[in-house]
C-alpha cells in the first residue's frame, strides 16, 4: 500500500532553512549578508553619463544653429542644387523658345520682329533683339539668374550662355 503522507516540519521561526538559503524571484531589493559594508558605486560610470549627455546636447544644438543659419553642409548642398535645377529648367525654357523662333523663321522666311507672336513674349523676364537680319539674341532671367542665345554663336556650348 501508499504509504501516509508525512508531516512536514517547521522550525520555530516560521520558516523553512531550505526556504530561507533561495533567492526571492520577485524581490526588488538585494539584501546584503551581514557584516559585510556597504560599497557605494563608483562615480567614474555617473560622470561618463554626464559626459555623454553633454556632448549629445552640445551636438544637436551646433546642428540645429547649422541648419537654422543656412551654413550647414548640407544645407549648403541643396541650395546649390536647387540652383543648379532652376538654372537647367531656364536653359530648357529658352531652348524651346529658341526652336519657337527658329520654327517661325522657317515658315515665314524671316525672323519676327518681336516676341509678340509667341506665347512666352508674354511672360516677364523674356527679351528678344535682332542682332542683323538673320542673327537674333534672346534673353531669359528669372531670379537674378540669366541666360541668353545669340544665334552667331552656335560652336560654342549651342550659342548659350548662362550667367548668375
Amino acid at each position: 500500500m501508499l504509504d501516509p503522507p508525512r508531516e512536514r516540519t517547521v522550525p520555530a521561526g516560521g520558516v523553512s532553512a531550505v526556504a530561507a538559503r533561495r533567492p526571492d524571484p520577485y524581490a526588488t531589493t538585494v539584501e546584503r549578508p551581514v557584516g559585510v559594508p556597504d560599497v557605494p558605486q563608483p562615480q567614474t560610470a555617473h560622470t561618463l553619463r554626464l559626459l555623454f549627455a553633454a556632448v549629445l546636447v552640445t551636438a544637436l544644438v551646433v546642428v540645429t544653429a547649422m541648419n537654422v543659419t543656412g551654413t550647414g553642409p548640407f544645407r549648403s548642398t541643396r541650395i546649390g542644387s536647387s540652383i543648379h535645377a532652376a538654372q537647367t529648367q531656364i536653359e530648357r525654357d529658352l531652348a524651346f523658345a529658341v526652336e519657337e523662333v527658329e520654327a517661325y523663321r522657317h515658315e515665314h522666311g524671316t525672323l519676327p520682329g518681336d516676341l509678340t507672336p509667341f506665347d512666352f513674349g508674354r511672360e516677364p523676364g523674356w527679351s528678344y533683339e535682332r542682332v542683323a537680319p538673320d542673327a537674333f539674341r534672346l534673353t531669359l532671367e528669372v531670379d537674378g539668374m540669366r541666360v541668353s542665345w545669340d544665334s552667331r554663336r552656335t560652336e560654342n556650348r549651342d550659342g548659350m550662355d548662362a550667367v548668375r
